[in-house]
């Protein structure tokens, strides 16, 4: 197993999830693409959204239970390797992507987010949290030509 020195990614950044710097990333290549107007109310939507405290509490909640699979309070890679691929899979299909993400994708995708604190390997209800976010935030950036921001004059 790689240290965090050793993949890049520090503890704190895993505490605050990648969510956000892809919020960024996002909304700066669709700039270079649709009025920057248009994305950025469309990219604030989507960060109200994460941030409210319904969709806080539902993935925090209910969700997270659905995929703790051995209800220790934690979800470990296992209970969200196939979450994370389905996730990853219907940003790829949106943008018209063949195949299927990697095993090595899928794996940082969760490794990104996982802190200490529930255990390396594990994440508590706050890693999970800034996974889903991060996972929403990479289907929004993907089905943004689709939304009506960007096909109403």
């Amino acid at each position: 197993a790689s240290t965090p020195a050793e993949d890049g990614i520090d503890e704190e950044a895993r505490r605050r999830g990648l969510w956000e710097g892809a919020v960024e990333s996002a909304s700066s290549n669709a700039m270079a693409r649709y009025p920057p107007e248009k994305v950025r109310r469309y990219f604030n939507g989507i960060v109200d959204r994460l941030r409210s405290k319904e969709y806080c509490d539902h993935v925090k909640g209910a969700y997270f239970e659905s995929v703790d699979a051995n209800r220790d309070g934690k979800v470990s890679f296992a209970e969200a390797e196939a979450l994370i691929a389905k996730s990853l899979r219907c940003a790829a299909d949106l943008l018209h992507i063949k195949g299927h993400p990697t095993a090595q994708e899928i794996r940082a995708a969760f490794d990104a987010h996982d802190t200490l604190v529930a255990g390396r390997g594990m994440m508590g209800v706050d890693e999970f949290l800034n996974l889903m976010r991060y996972l929403q935030v990479r289907v929004a950036e993907a089905a943004l030509p689709l939304s009506s921001f960007f096909s109403e004059p």
